[in-house]
């Protein structure tokens, strides 16, 4: 038996209402909204997230205002979490 197939992992896709971004997680995620400074303006979060298997699983989307702040919020969410597995990736105006 595969680890996807593990009583553990109920494998679902989320979206995220009103942005362009979808995810899949392997259990019912919670939901949070918060407001984070980046590249020096507070943004809204979106985060949905959850626990499967021991392990965390989480996905929070940022958007911004122009393509000129891409690069300074992605360095800036590196940085806080350089100590986790995390991934970061952008789309048009959408951090991931």
């Amino acid at each position: 038996m595969g680890i996807g197939c593990t009583p553990a992992f109920n494998w679902r896709e989320v979206a995220f209402e009103g942005l362009p971004v979808a995810a899949l997680l392997p259990c019912k995620p919670d939901r949070a909204t918060r407001t984070v400074p980046l590249a020096g303006v507070p943004r809204q979060m979106v985060m949905a997230g959850c626990k499967a298997g021991g392990a965390m699983f989480t996905v929070a989307v940022v958007t911004v205002a122009d393509s000129g702040q891409l690069s300074q919020v992605l360095s800036e969410l590196k940085a806080v979490n350089k100590a986790t597995h995390s991934q970061y990736l952008s789309q048009g105006l959408v951090v991931v």
